[in-house]
């Protein structure tokens, strides 16, 4: 799994700082909506031109406001003057009647057969085909466009339904969502658009899913927030679908809501230390699970921030109540910033993950130095107790716990701990001090 941005600012130039952030914070991808000041290629094409690896994308362009030559000859020209291959994507979409009867006074009646004929002439034109097309929506004679050798520009349809999740499947690179989550790309997404491709021979398809992001330390607040910020999408039919496939009452349960881990130093500690964890997450319900079956029922991996007051788990240890309170003080094991899915991951035993306070690295850990893998823990635990859905469990990691002689090493208050997988966005924990935490709400 890659994990990208979307694309703000209200300025070109705001827009390219950002884009140079992304990438040096590890994003794969950058996502360009229609709220992208002017015309969102030529901000794209210069964010491209301003960074060396970070994918650049639409999300999406509405396909009734440009003709399928025109779209094809406008990606083209972004491409080619972008220069490097496999960094533009084309996302395209039909939107929502409100949008296209309401905004551009043209019929939205049939959206499906739309998308479907306009999806057909668009890649063929980007495949620089000569295009000669006679349907119900559009007759279309033009071609072949000047394609540089060489450059390919994958489509991808922003797909709900199962009409134009096909048409992504049997046409494009995939699809990109809005407001699906993890349960409706599983159930209802991933199936149709993964057997509408393989009955067209194509490759495995791309879901590059959208979701809200509220970087807030008051879930409640948050998503009060978002409730109003995107109230529109609960009234659209095809929105309360994908929402209800995904176990959603309404747009506000999507949005992820969370903040950088925030711990408070606890008072009389002086060794508090850290250690990276990797954390498997469970997928598929196990329960008398075998070993050589237990990855079937793994959704993904994660990191944890596996903080320990040292000087509590000592006297633990000596009275047999290990780690009850010296792991499990507040704020304590923070996870994320993502879960990478296992088809993104060749060999989760195979992992290198690397921990740093302030820049400076405190240790690096090998999963392939577990004791124990993943399939033996499944199998030991579902053994007496069901493993759910969502269920997270850490690693244990094959280091030693910081010596006594390690004492100026332990963390104190202002500290930054990131914990990452090579190449990857971290895990960011940030030590405060009791006197300027703020408050804990009720």
């Amino acid at each position: 799994m890659r994990i990208g941005a979307v694309a703000l600012g209200s300025k070109t130039d705001r827009v390219i700082a950002q884009a140079q952030q992304a990438e040096a914070d590890g994003f794969a991808s950058l996502w360009f909506t229609g709220a992208v000041p002017g015309d969102p290629f030529v901000a794209m094409t210069l964010a491209a031109r301003a960074t060396s690896t970070i994918e650049v994308g639409t999300a999406v362009q509405q396909t009734y406001a440009a003709h399928p030559l025109l779209q094809a000859a406008r990606a083209i020209g972004a491409a080619e003057a972008i220069g490097a291959p496999s960094r533009f994507t084309l996302g395209v979409g039909p939107s929502h009647r409100p949008a296209i009867e309401g905004r551009l006074g043209l019929s939205y009646d049939t959206p499906g057969r739309h998308t479907d004929e306009y999806v057909q002439i668009l890649t063929a034109l980007l495949r620089g085909e000569q295009v000669t097309f006679a349907g119900q929506e559009f007759t279309v004679n033009a071609g072949p466009l000047p394609v540089p050798e060489g450059l390919e520009i994958p489509v991808l349809v922003a797909a709900l339904g199962p009409r134009l999740l096909r048409v992504a499947g049997q046409y494009t690179a995939g699809t990109i969502p809005w407001m699906a989550n993890a349960q409706a790309i599983e159930i209802h997404i991933a199936p149709i658009i993964r057997k509408a491709a393989a009955e067209a021979g194509r490759p495995a398809p791309r879901i590059v899913a959208g979701l809200p992001v509220a970087v807030h330390d008051d879930v409640a607040e948050a998503r009060a927030a978002a409730a109003d910020q995107f109230a529109t999408y609960g009234m659209l039919p095809n929105y309360q679908r994908i929402l209800a496939h995904g176990g959603l009452s309404g747009p506000a349960e999507a949005v992820i809501v969370g903040d950088e881990a925030e711990i408070v130093l606890p008072h009389d500690i002086t060794t508090l230390d850290c250690e990276p964890r990797l954390v498997f997450v469970i997928g598929k319900r196990a329960f008398g699970t075998r070993n050589e079956d237990a990855m079937r029922h793994v959704m993904g991996i994660t990191l944890a921030n596996d903080l320990t007051a040292r000087e509590i788990e000592e006297r633990e240890i000596a009275s047999g109540t290990r780690f009850w309170t010296a792991r499990n003080m507040p704020g304590f094991g923070p996870v994320g910033p993502f879960m990478i899915t296992l088809d993104e991951v060749r060999d989760p035993h195979n992992l290198s993950i690397t921990c740093t306070v302030n820049g400076a690295v405190r240790s690096r850990i090998h999963t392939g130095a577990f004791i124990f893998r993943i399939g033996n823990v499944i199998e030991h635990f579902s053994r007496w107790m069901p493993l759910e859905v969502g269920d997270m469990i850490a690693m244990g990691a094959p280091v030693a716990p910081r010596p006594p002689s390690a004492a100026p090493l332990y963390l104190k208050a202002g500290d930054i701990i990131e914990i990452a997988f090579d190449g990857l966005p971290p895990l960011r924990t940030h030590v405060v001090a009791p006197s300027i935490a703020a408050p804990s709400k009720p």
